[in-house]
């Protein structure tokens, strides 16, 4: 069986909007175990923007996207109009 596993910022990151490691270690592990049993998992997340946000040492949760969308999210979205 394929799986889908969508996952956002705001389950992989604390209040405080850095990466929960327990969270995503529990993640990890139940991922392994769907593989384990034969299935295969495909995990979309947005919660690499949370974790490079962090990683940079931004301190607190990302900005919201523009209006419109998620900017990068689309095909050319990475240009303003």
């Amino acid at each position: 069986m394929n799986v889908v596993v969508k996952v956002g910022s705001s389950t992989v990151t604390t209040a405080a909007g850095e990466v929960d490691a327990a969270v995503v270690a529990e993640l990890c592990a139940g991922i392994a175990g769907l593989r384990r049993d034969g299935h295969q998992v495909v995990v979309v997340t947005s919660g690499a923007i949370a974790a490079g946000w962090s990683a940079l040492g931004r301190g607190g949760p990302p900005p919201p996207p523009p209006p419109g969308g998620h900017g990068g999210g689309r095909p050319g979205g990475h240009r303003r109009p």
